[in-house]
């Protein structure tokens, strides 16, 4: 795949042909690759190169409908992803004010036109254009037939619309196990691992521990079973976010993680931690002793739920 960043009025690709998509598909959950996988089908029925085009930086901010606006992924994990479905093209469009002021007819014919966009896989709510005045079934008249359009209907979950915004809702409740399932793999955080306040070395409990970018998506305080992958290889373990409250307690999060049968040093190394299950919320503990007690229990159960999910 090809990575391609442009301005909206600069972005030059020599092709016979697209078949596109466009979208900001933080997370490409499940329904996200329905568009993406209908993409590739009418790549390879139409002859026509593939394409996902997005922006960058998120709109919202630009826009600052949300000045606190988080993503599920970052850019580069985006493209790896979208690399493995087999797409050709990933066009990340710059997005700012000029972006934000044009027409409908501008988008279209100025920029998709312009690319040679042939086909167009978009979904049933998908809107464009300054105020978002365009919509999925305009696309084709405003390109006066140039563009082929195919709308993706709705996917929902117990009624309620698979997004983005969803699977945030769902990471901030602690219900990761449902996060999982509409993103249609492990939600994942990496970061370099740092050096923390070294209390768990002390009680035979060694964390690697990373933070969590102000960009990223929250997460629930509390712990979580996980699965780590340090060059190349997993191992199992369990995560806690929070700021440590029993034992010098921090002025912000970190994503602390005890990984089973591993010895080794990890200061400076980036890791990836995947939250498999929520086992509970951060507590305050009276004592050492109840803190290990409950720890004890934890582990267990972190160990109960890998064996489980990977047997």
């Amino acid at each position: 795949m090809e990575l391609i960043k442009c301005s909206i009025d600069n972005c030059n690709l020599k092709n016979n042909g697209l078949v596109a998509t466009i979208g900001q598909f933080d997370g490409i959950h499940i329904a996200h690759q329905i568009l993406i996988e209908k993409v590739c089908e009418l790549s390879e029925e139409k002859d026509l190169k593939s394409a996902v085009i997005t922006f960058d930086p998120h709109p919202d901010l630009v826009l600052k409908k949300d000045a606190n606006a988080t993503s599920i992924m970052t850019l580069d994990e985006k493209a790896a992803l979208i690399a493995s479905m087999g797409i050709d093209y990933l066009i990340v469009v710059e997005f700012n004010q000029n972006v934000a002021n044009m027409t409908d007819s501008e988008f279209v014919n100025q920029f998709l036109i312009k690319l040679n966009v042939k086909e167009i896989v978009v979904g049933f709510d998908f809107c464009f254009g300054k105020n978002g005045i365009g919509k999925a079934e305009t696309i084709s008249k405003l390109a006066n037939g140039k563009i082929n359009t195919t709308i993706i209907d709705n996917k929902t979950y117990q009624n309620e619309k698979i997004g983005t915004a969803m699977i945030k809702k769902m990471l901030l409740q602690g219900n990761v196990s449902l996060a999982n399932k509409l993103l249609g793999r492990y939600y994942k955080i990496s970061g370099e691992v740092k050096k923390g306040n070294q209390v768990g070395s002390t009680i035979n409990l060694p964390t690697a521990n990373i933070e969590i970018g102000e960009n990223d998506a929250k997460i629930k305080l509390g712990v979580y079973a996980s699965r780590i992958l340090i060059d190349g290889n997993y191992y199992y373990g369990f995560s806690n976010y929070g700021n440590n409250p029993s034992f010098n307690k921090r002025d912000h999060f970190i994503l602390e993680t005890n990984i089973f049968n591993f010895d080794g040093n990890l200061y400076g190394k980036y890791i990836t931690i995947e939250l498999i299950d929520f086992i509970r919320d951060e507590r305050c503990f009276n004592s050492k002793d109840e803190f290990l007690a409950q720890i004890a229990k934890d582990k267990e159960v972190a160990m109960a739920i890998c064996q489980k999910e990977f047997k």
